[in-house]
């Protein structure tokens, strides 16, 4: 994001002429006696770290009185958005800068969170707005109508925040508890955000322990389903990575399958096959779960071929079932599937 330079800011206030050789731009003193490149200096650096939103108390900690905020409004080098938050002049109407205003908005020192924070980290099945913040309010808003959802936690330490992309966030781990202490967010959808943040490495099991031993108490709702979701996941935990692997494995619960084994990798000493979706866990049977994005170009349907003759070579048998038919057709995978178990089954009794 583009914003003005301290010298662009002058030019735009005062209508001075910047000399070519040096750069320098010749200006009065205002009242107080502080220069003005000095004052635009403060603000557009300020603003340049925060998506061009600045919060009213930042800048009078910056010996910048309220009488020269008031003059900076009126050349239109700031403009105001609510009651605490100022814009800088020709900064872009991101959503980044939607957040910091909103965070800036609420609370001091407010970290975007929940949902929110969730979308931020990709996790899927979140969106930006509403946006979340975690803080104490400031007294001096307590009138002002709420521009997103505050939330006032007992408990926010320094290392459950983090700075991404110049926006103030709780981290990825602190997040998962935020989710979990939301009663809209279902344990199946917290289960989903749990895996995808430990398939991206985002989080490790340790993290998220240590996390439990530092936000558990009594009556802290998400607690419980946290614990339970924790240990059912071990050190050696594989976790699902698409939504496509999530559905297959809620298919396969409803239809009273045995578990399939995720994430198993094939080859030998001489030759690595390839790491697979699924495996039955008594039979020799692959299921690979394949979208268009990864696998329909001409290059992926070549490399899989090859993949499957080799896995054939080994023995297995291997079904491949599209991502959009386990959501749209599922009976006819829960058909496919069957179909395979049973072929394998006498495959496997004649041998």
């Amino acid at each position: 994001m583009h914003i003005a330079s301290p010298l662009l800011l002058e030019r735009m206030v005062l209508g001075s002429w910047v000399e070519a050789s040096s750069g320098n731009v010749t200006c009065g003193r205002d009242g107080n006696g502080m220069e003005y490149n000095e004052m635009l200096h403060t603000v557009a650096l300020l603003g340049s770290t925060q998506h061009g939103a600045i919060g009213r108390r930042q800048l009078l900690t910056k010996n910048i009185t309220s009488q020269q905020l008031d003059r900076l409004i009126r050349r239109g080098v700031l403009a105001p958005e609510g009651s605490q938050v100022l814009l800088v002049a020709g900064s872009a109407p991101t959503i980044n800068r939607k957040l910091v205003t909103t965070a800036l908005a609420l609370t001091t020192n407010g970290l975007i969170s929940h949902t929110t924070a969730a979308c931020l980290w990709g996790f899927p099945g979140f969106g930006i707005e509403p946006i979340h913040v975690i803080g104490k309010r400031m007294r001096s808003t307590r009138k002002d109508p709420l521009p997103g959802v505050l939330h006032e936690p007992l408990k926010v330490l320094g290392d459950h925040s983090v700075l991404l992309d110049q926006v103030w966030v709780t981290t990825p781990c602190r997040t998962l508890f935020d989710l979990a202490s939301l009663r809209s967010i279902g344990r199946k959808r917290l289960e989903r955000a749990v895996d995808s943040a430990l398939a991206r490495h985002l989080v490790c099991i340790e993290d998220l322990r240590t996390m439990l031993k530092c936000l558990a108490r009594r009556g802290r709702t998400g607690t419980r389903v946290m614990r339970a979701i924790i240990e059912e996941r071990q050190q050696d935990y594989v976790p699902i990575e698409s939504g496509a692997e999530a559905r297959f494995c809620e298919l396969v619960d409803r239809w009273n399958l045995p578990n399939f084994r995720r994430q198993v990798e094939f080859g030998s000493n001489s030759k690595w096959i390839g790491r697979v979706d699924f495996v039955h866990p008594s039979l020799p049977l692959v299921v690979e779960i394949n979208s268009a994005l990864f696998h329909g170009s001409l290059t992926d349907r070549r490399r899989d071929r090859e993949r499957y003759i080799s896995l054939k070579e080994q023995g297995l048998e291997v079904l491949v079932l599209q991502g959009d038919d386990l959501f749209r057709q599922s009976t006819e995978c829960h058909r496919k599937l069957l179909t395979a178990i049973a072929r394998v089954t006498v495959d496997k009794a004649v041998a």
